[in-house]
């Protein structure tokens, strides 16, 4: 069915979003000083060190998102620090984590939303059943799972002042290990997913491009960071706007 293979490539976009931090074969930055003919050296920030910074900066500010490839564009807005997420995704869904709790909304020209409770009204997703990464939302203190995916890099190098690119193993994330689908999709590819990282003049992570092989298809993708600090207002649907997600739609991405 259609609206089953569309929530299931929902899914792979999440896991697009995906980023990464480093062991061997870091640059690093030492720094060092004497005194008195007596050297002291500065403990050494590596490539990796540095991008997972900027990555964790996210973690505790407000921004917006946006990421474009593999034939998807999804656009949202995090405030971490109270686990908001809203998100604009596929074909126009709209995804939002406010309270704890996980809402759909499904455009109504999808085929077979009438069947998944696509009649207007919000989608309440059981999130005991529902991982939210499948969903393209990795976590709600980091919704692009830029930081989780950048400390699981195998390598990472300084290609300038703000620039990096690296391999990352997104087997080791979370978001990988909570959505069994992943593992068939991308094969032993997930262990080395190449990418390029910039940070803008503050210190955040600014963009990430990943190449993902899909079932043997490279994908790239482009995701953003940008508005720092801006307002996230999300309010939560009125119950008389909420409908209870079917047991259809967790099946369909495989929750």
């Amino acid at each position: 069915m259609r609206n089953r293979t569309w929530l299931a490539a929902l899914a792979l976009t999440g896991c697009a979003l995906m980023t990464a931090g480093c062991k061997a074969g870091d640059t690093a930055s030492p720094a060092a000083s004497s005194s008195g003919g007596a050297m002291t050296a500065a403990k050494s920030t590596s490539a990796a060190d540095e991008v997972i910074a900027a990555a964790d900066k996210l973690r505790t500010t407000r921004y917006k998102f946006s990421t474009d490839g593999g034939g998807f564009a999804v656009q949202g807005a995090a405030d971490p620090a109270n686990k908001v997420v809203t998100m604009d995704a596929a074909m126009g869904m709209t995804v939002l984590m406010v309270d704890g709790q996980i809402y759909l909304k499904l455009p109504a020209n999808l085929p077979g939303a009438g069947a998944l409770g696509g009649d207007g009204k919000w989608l309440h997703v059981d999130a005991a059943k529902f991982a939210a990464g499948k969903l393209g939302i990795q976590d709600p203190g980091d919704p692009g799972g830029a930081y989780n995916n950048l400390k699981g890099a195998t390598s990472v190098q300084k290609v300038s002042d703000k620039h990096y690119k690296g391999t990352l193993d997104l087997t080791k994330t979370p978001a990988f290990a909570g959505n069994s689908k992943l593992g068939s999709t991308l094969g032993d590819s997930a262990k080395a997913v190449p990418f390029e990282a910039t940070v803008d003049d503050n210190g955040y992570l600014s963009s990430m491009d990943t190449t993902m092989t899909v079932n043997g298809t490279p994908i790239k993708q482009h995701t953003t960071f940008s508005d720092f600090g801006t307002k996230v207002t999300v309010a939560k649907p009125a119950p008389s706007e909420v409908t209870e997600a079917p047991e259809s739609i967790y099946g369909a991405v495989g929750a």
